[in-house]
Formats: C-alpha cells, sequence, structure tokens
C-alpha cells in the first residue's frame, strides 16, 4: 500500500525508479511528513502537494494520485 499518494506521484512524474520511490515512502514516514507530500528540500523540509503553483503539474501529479488504490 502506498501511505504517501501524492509523493509516489511526483515521483512517478519525475521518471525515479522503483528503489528512490520505496526509499522516499519510508522517509516520509520516519519524518512522520503530512499525508501529501511531494519531496523534501536540501533543507530538509517537506513541500506540499498544495505548494505546487502550476496548474498544468498539479492536474498531471492529481491524475497518478487518481489512478493509485
Amino acid at each position: 500500500m502506498i501511505e504517501y499518494k501524492y509523493l509516489w506521484a511526483w515521483d512517478t512524474m519525475m521518471h525515479s525508479g522503483q528503489c528512490w520511490k520505496d526509499m522516499k515512502q519510508r522517509e516520509a514516514e520516519e519524518d512522520n511528513a503530512p499525508e501529501d507530500v511531494i519531496y523534501k528540500d536540501t533543507n530538509g523540509k517537506w513541500h506540499r502537494f498544495k505548494d505546487i503553483q502550476s496548474e498544468e503539474t498539479k492536474q498531471q501529479v492529481q491524475r497518478i494520485v487518481d489512478t493509485i488504490k
């Protein structure tokens, strides 16, 4: 089961491999990150779906999220 669907969708959009996606899911879980995180920056801050400024990117991420069961 994918707990952090937006993170998984973001990584899918970025063409990340499965190992990377699994590692980031674990990292988000360990950090007790909010459910809608999309990535963690170099300063350790988790960015969220609501922070995406491009409507096109938001729609693309949401389409991927909608396919996750």
